[in-house]
């Protein structure tokens, strides 16, 4: 598959590529604006990063198509990683390792 049509594929289930852009840089910027949590210094990489890829899955469903099961199906899986990383560390703690 040329990468034209791979674009054009992408732009009708994820969206207009700039408006993606700028619908994930505001999600970002209110969020951080309004967290009540210092984002480099309360989140651990896995949370910043797993929520970077939440706002850009959100990003695709508010300029894409709303009904793209992957688009979810992702939201759900970075969230299901920091569920992982958590019980993962909490296990150490309570452990004391």
């Amino acid at each position: 598959m040329e990468i034209e049509e791979t674009l054009n594929e992408r732009r009708e289930t994820h969206g207009d590529f700039g408006s993606v852009a700028k619908l994930n840089i505001m999600l970002k910027e209110c969020f951080r604006t309004h967290s009540t949590n210092t984002w480099e210094v309360d989140y651990i990489e896995d949370q910043m990063v797993a929520l970077n890829m939440i706002f850009h899955k959100l990003s695709r469903i508010g300029c894409g198509k709303i009904d793209e099961i992957d688009h979810w199906r992702d939201i759900a899986g970075y969230a299901t990683l920091v569920v992982k990383e958590l019980e993962k560390q909490r296990e150490l703690e309570e452990n004391n390792i």
